[in-house]
């Protein structure tokens, strides 16, 4: 059963609904992550095509860990069109050590940009995180995105530190800045 978590008026008027991730969402999922890949913006994709099956592990994935507890996802949509995807992940790798630390971590169209859903979207995962009792959020972010990185640090987000060359971006190797956000 689909769930709607909100629904906002953007900048330029039109409604965006944040939905929890469905099965049914499949071709949209595809054709966002392919869009953002061939864009080769500030995303981990770098131009590669997305097939639907590795996008259908995906959200099986997604699915499993929000059953387990483990992840806040929200999928934004404008006119039944997937435009934005964020997410908080419970970092499990160090097994019960960090089930606190939640790392963020957030996309949206490039037509949809600078209209007020990036900002919404954080501050929906940063107030779900508290109730879910995360204590920290972590992300990292390409250094040469000035604009996600004062979007961060306006909501609370402070730096931690700068992994020199730890992107590789448009044949270029970048910094990767990392950033915290306490929620104690």
């Amino acid at each position: 059963m689909e769930s709607v978590y909100k629904t906002i008026v953007l900048r330029n008027g039109e409604t965006a609904i944040f939905r929890s991730p469905q099965g049914e969402h499949i071709e949209e999922i595809e054709r966002y992550a392919n869009q953002l890949s061939q864009e080769d913006t500030y995303v981990v994709m770098a131009g590669e095509k997305v097939t639907r099956d590795e996008e259908k592990r995906y959200l099986e994935q997604v699915l499993l860990e929000i059953e387990n507890g483990n992840r806040i996802h929200v999928f934004v949509f404008v006119n039944q069109k997937l435009v934005a995807n964020a997410d908080v992940h419970r970092i499990t790798r160090f097994r019960t050590r960090a089930l606190h630390v939640g790392e963020l971590a957030i996309s949206v169209a490039k037509d949809y940009r600078n209209l007020g859903i990036g900002r919404q979207l954080i501050d929906f995962l940063i107030n779900e995180a508290k109730k879910m009792g995360y204590r920290l959020l972590i992300l990292d972010v390409f250094a040469e995105n000035e604009r996600a990185i004062a979007l961060y640090q306006s909501v609370g987000f402070q730096l931690t530190g700068e992994r020199p060359g730890g992107i590789l971006y448009k044949g270029k190797y970048i910094g990767q800045v990392l950033m915290h956000l306490s929620l104690v």
